[in-house]
């Protein structure tokens, strides 16, 4: 996200001709979409486990990104802008979950400042890379580069996402 992330209004401004004021309103649409879908996810991830949800929320982000870039128009933005809460709603709780299951209970705070920690440090040459796209190639592309990565981590995700099964007590005798 760090690829296309900053350059997010710029590219509403210049290449969808989208006000100020109006990038403001697609941000409160996506604030509100992520929150409303925060606890069904959550919900799901439990059900039907954190991997099935993080594939799920990375497919829909993608599927926001491609409606962002195929169909130029403020409607599509502000659909975009909706779908890519709901990604990110649906994300949240079934990384937060995975974590918790993964790691011991005396390590979660560490875990979790790590893996912020680690995210910030990979991700700190990414605005730059994707305002070197922007003047390289195209305004579009980092963020069909950024739509890619979505797209494909999910294989992966649900190839390695597994948590081990809990052992069973063992029976008596």
């Amino acid at each position: 996200m760090g690829l296309s992330g900053n350059l997010l209004p710029i590219f509403l401004q210049d290449e969808r001709g989208i006000d100020v004021a109006t990038i403001g309103l697609l941000n409160a649409l996506f604030g509100g979409a992520m929150m409303l879908v925060m606890i069904p996810a959550g919900h799901f991830a439990d059900r039907h486990g954190e991997r099935f949800a993080i594939a799920a929320g990375y497919l829909t982000a993608f599927a926001s990104f491609a409606l962002l870039l195929l169909v130029p128009s403020p409607l599509a933005a502000g659909a975009s802008f909706l779908v890519f809460g709901a990604a990110i709603g649906m994300l949240s709780p079934a990384y937060q979950s995975l974590i918790s299951k993964s790691v011991p209970e005396n390590l979660r705070g560490i875990a979790f400042g790590f893996l912020s920690t680690s995210n910030g440090f990979v991700a700190l040459p990414a605005p730059w890379l994707g305002a070197m796209l922007w003047k390289g190639v195209s305004p579009i592309a980092p963020f069909w580069v950024t739509a890619a990565a979505m797209l494909l981590i999910v294989p992966p995700v649900l190839a390695r996402f597994k948590l081990p099964k809990p052992e069973s007590p063992a029976a008596p005798g």
